[in-house]
C-alpha cells in the first residue's frame, strides 16, 4: 500500500523501550559501493535516541566501515556485512532476492521439509548467529532482536520473521511499499505471535495461546472491531466432505460447524432454542 512515515513514528507505534535489541538493515537497493543510506541512518539515529542496543546489517564491506564511522558509540553494538557472511560463513551462505518457493507439502512432504531446512541452514542460521553475537546479553542469551527495522527496497521479510524475538518481537517498515511484494513463512508469524507493523496497516500473528487473548478477541468481536467470515453449517452426514474440503483448501467459510442437534440455524438465545424444540414437537 502507499504511504510512508518517519522511522521514529514506527518505533513509537512498536513501543520500543530503552535497552531493547534492534536490528537495522542498511543499504538495500543501493549500489554496493554507495555509502549513504538516508533512511538507514535515520533508523539508527531514531533507535539510538530511544537508547536501544543496535546491530546493523549492511550489504557491502564499504557500507559496514562507513556505518562504524558515524559516531554512535556504544549504542552501536556491531555491524555485519552480507559480503562478509558470504566469505566467512561455515556453510554456503545464501541471501536470496525473496523467500525460495516451497513445494506443495500435500504432494511432496519430503521436498517441502528439505526446502524449509535449506532456507533455515543457509540463510537464517548464519545471519542469526552473526547478529546474535552482537546483541547477546544476560537476559537475551540468543541475541535475538526485539525489533527489526525492515526496508522496502529488499524482500528479507522471511528472514526477519524468523530472527526477531518470538511472542514479543516486532518488525517495522517506514518507507513507501506500494506495488512491491514481500514473502514470509506464515507459521513464523502466527505460531510465534510476531507483529509486522507497516505505515498504513499491520499483520498481527496470534495463535490464541492463552485465556487473555481469547477474552480480548471476544471483546473485539462484540465491539465490531473484527470482521469474521460466517461459519458454514453442515449436517452431520456431510462431515466427511467438510473435512476433505478443508484439507484441499476449497472450503467455503472460515470454519465449518457440524449441526448435530440444533433444530434450526440462526438461534441466538436459550429461549429461542426451547421455542424451536417446542415447534418441532408440535409438528410431530
Amino acid at each position: 500500500k502507499r504511504g510512508s512515515v518517519p522511522v521514529e513514528t514506527m518505533l513509537q507505534r512498536a513501543n520500543l523501550r530503552a535497552g531493547e535489541a534492534v536490528l537495522v538493515y542498511y543499504g538495500p537497493g543501493l549500489d554496493p559501493e554507495a555509502l549513504v543510506d538516508p533512511v538507514g541512518i535515520e533508523a539508527i539515529e531514531a533507535a539510538a535516541a530511544r537508547r536501544a542496543r543496535i546491530a546493523v546489517v549492511c550489504y557491502s564491506d564499504a557500507q559496514r566501515e562507513f556505518v562504524r564511522s558515524l559516531g554512535f558509540g556504544d549504542q552501536l553494538a556491531g555491524v555485519v556485512a552480507i559480503d562478509e557472511l558470504r566469505r566467512r560463513a561455515s556453510v554456503d551462505f545464501d541471501w536470496p532476492a525473496t523467500m525460495p518457493p516451497l513445494p506443495d507439502v500435500r504432494k511432496d512432504s519430503v521436498a517441502f521439509k528439505e526446502a524449509v531446512r535449506a532456507f533455515q541452514e543457509r540463510t537464517i542460521k548464519p545471519l542469526g548467529q552473526a547478529v546474535g553475537k552482537i546483541l547477546r546479553s544476560s537476559d537475551n542469551p540468543r541475541g535475538a532482536p526485539d525489533l527489526i527495522v525492515e526496508r522496502a527496497a529488499h524482500d528479507a521479510l522471511a528472514a526477519s520473521t524468523a530472527l526477531v524475538q518470538p511472542f514479543s518481537g516486532r518488525i517495522v517498515y517506514a518507507e513507501d511499499m506500494h506495488a512491491r511484494r514481500y514473502s514470509f513463512y506464515a507459521p513464523q508469524v502466527w505460531m510465534r505471535q510476531r507483529r509486522i507493523l507497516l505505515p498504513t496497516f499491520s499483520i498481527l500473528g496470534t495463535h490464541l495461546c492463552n485465556a487473555y487473548e481469547v477474552v480480548r478477541m471476544n471483546q473485539m468481536l462484540a465491539a465490531g472491531q473484527l470482521d469474521v467470515t460466517s461459519p458454514t453449517v453442515v449436517p452431520w452426514n456431510a462431515l466427511p466432505e467438510a473435512h476433505q474440503a478443508m484439507w484441499e483448501n476449497r472450503h467455503a467459510g472460515a470454519t465449518y460447524v457440524v449441526n448435530h442437534a440444533l433444530p434450526s440455524t440462526g438461534l441466538r438465545s436459550r429461549d429461542e432454542l426451547y421455542e424451536a424444540w417446542a415447534a418441532m414437537g408440535e409438528q410431530v
